[in-house]
């Protein structure tokens, strides 16, 4: 079983003992909706997002060395973009059903206090109990980042790139 098969299995099993009163945990996994995209952090930070029909996953091809064609992309097959590992990158893949996404849906996401207006202003505030942080193009791309700056960018319509 590949790596990011096992984390996003990990992150729905933690949701089914949840939600099913099993042993209590550290933390939730925090579900919200950015953009339209339906998504979810595991307890342990990994971002996982299921994707709404006709949007594209494009990234950056792994083959590539760091810092080389930087504008280029490629299309990548996938109903979700997750995590295989906190800190690495994001890409695209197909799991069952939807994992990252409530019945019902997602709710809007609930950010960390950020002190604005004044000196000690965040733009954009993590989610709440998260590292990750949103944007809606103003401060950052429109997208969501981890804390070791993976992520996914809704700037291109009809697409969603990964890194």
């Amino acid at each position: 079983m590949g790596r990011w098969t096992a984390g996003a299995l990990g992150l729905v099993a933690a949701g089914l003992v949840i939600e099913c009163g099993g042993p209590a945990h550290a933390a939730d996994p925090v579900y919200f909706n950015h953009q339209g995209l339906n998504c979810a952090v595991s307890a342990t930070g990994l971002l996982g997002c299921d994707l709404p029909d006709g949007l594209v996953v494009t990234q950056r091809p792994g083959f590539l060395p760091s810092g080389s064609a930087d504008g280029l992309s490629l299309p990548a097959s996938g109903r979700q973009i997750t995590q295989d590992v906190v800190g690495g990158p994001m890409h695209g893949t197909s799991l069952p059903g939807t994992p990252f996404t409530l019945p019902g849906g997602n709710p809007a996401p609930v950010y960390e206090p950020n002190g604005c207006p004044g000196q000690a202003c965040t733009p954009n505030p993590p989610l709440l109990g998260t590292q990750i942080r949103c944007g809606d193009g103003h401060y950052m791309a429109r997208g969501c980042v981890t804390g070791d700056r993976h992520g996914f960018s809704l700037a291109q319509p009809g697409q969603v790139y990964v890194y």
